[in-house]
């Protein structure tokens, strides 16, 4: 038996979407932006919750806590930036020349750049603790 599935596309931004993360509860979703904004949608009616600028640069990647009480992202210009989630501006600072293509996340998260370097961060402190250069995934 075949069930019918319901496809559904939202024409929202003129701008190219870089990146999507669910929240870790499901019930909301955020985007991130060729030109650094974020938009914030629930996930059951697919509506925009809110839409600001959140970098200067293209933004490139975003985690979530476990908790769905913190987020952080990452730009092409190498800086990662922390947000609570209701998407209040914590904390900002340059981690890299080139720019954040992925975030990791446990207690500790860790971040990868184009330069090769992977860099161990605490989430609390918002402090690297370790680097590791030369890697490329």
């Amino acid at each position: 038996m075949r069930r019918l599935i319901q496809r559904r596309t939202i024409d929202y931004t003129s701008t190219m979407v870089r990146y999507t993360q669910w929240t870790p509860t499901r019930r909301r979703f955020i985007t991130g932006s060729q030109c650094g904004e974020f938009t914030l949608w629930d996930g059951q009616s697919f509506k925009v919750e809110m839409n600001f600028q959140a970098h200067d640069q293209a933004i490139r990647s975003i985690i979530w806590s476990y908790n769905d009480n913190w987020m952080v992202s990452g730009d092409d210009q190498g800086s990662i930036r922390y947000w609570e989630n209701n998407t209040k501006h914590v904390e900002a600072f340059s981690a890299y020349e080139e720019s954040v293509r992925d975030l990791r996340k446990d207690l500790k998260f860790c971040s990868r750049s184009d330069d090769a370097i992977i860099k161990i961060w605490d989430f609390a402190k918002c402090q690297e603790e370790h680097s590791l250069i030369g890697y490329v995934l």
